[in-house]
């Protein structure tokens, strides 16, 4: 039987995945909108959105080992790309 502690976590788990697809979602979505793909500069974010929900998604339906591991490179891939659309956005201004 789960004890507190461990249904509390694995609600907190479920919510911050839930959490992620929607702000992936919602970002791809705006990033769509402002027709973020005129350079192929542009085109990693909206990639690595796609990748992320689609992660956070798997996650959430059927979690195992091989998506923990998919999800958190492409949570990786994610963070070094903000760094350069930073730097990319900061240089353009």
């Amino acid at each position: 039987m789960a004890t507190d502690t461990e249904t509390l976590l694995r609600t907190l788990r479920t919510g911050l995945l839930a959490l992620v697809a929607f702000g992936c979602a919602g970002l791809g979505l705006e990033l769509i909108l402002l027709e973020h793909w005129e350079e192929p500069t542009q085109w990693p974010p909206l990639l690595l959105l796609t990748g992320g929900f689609l992660g956070a998604v798997a996650l959430l339906v059927r979690p195992s080992r091989a998506a923990i591991r998919i999800f958190r490179t492409v949570m990786v891939f994610a963070l070094l790309s903000g760094g350069v659309g930073a730097f990319y956005h900061y240089r353009a201004n």
